[in-house]
């Protein structure tokens, strides 16, 4: 995993395949990451991230999927999607100040 920035990990859907068990271990934790996967070279099946959507949510942390424009995907709407890094690293920083505002 790469970390953007302290809390904001960053993976693509290969590494995601690869590190599945550890990063299962890392959302256990008390402070769990809010993450963010990099679909801008190969996109991901929504069915291998579904169990990771939901902990995420459990957790009350952030999963964002990067998914430029041309790309056709048929992600719900519950999923939050944005078409760079930058509007990823944008969203997170928005909802860390509405937890810790109590939103």
């Amino acid at each position: 995993m790469n970390w953007i920035q302290d809390g904001i990990g960053q993976l693509t859907p290969q590494t995601f395949l690869i590190q599945k068990e550890n990063l299962d271990q890392l959302l256990k934790e008390h402070d769990p990451p809010d993450l963010i996967i990099d679909c801008s070279e190969e996109l991901i099946a929504s069915s291998q991230i579904h169990s990771l959507f939901e902990k995420q949510k459990e957790n009350q942390r952030c999963l964002v999927l990067v998914i430029p424009i041309n790309f056709d995907h048929s992600f719900s709407e519950q999923w939050v999607v944005v078409p760079t890094l930058l509007e990823a690293v944008d969203f997170i920083s928005f909802e860390r100040i509405q937890r810790d505002l109590g939103f």
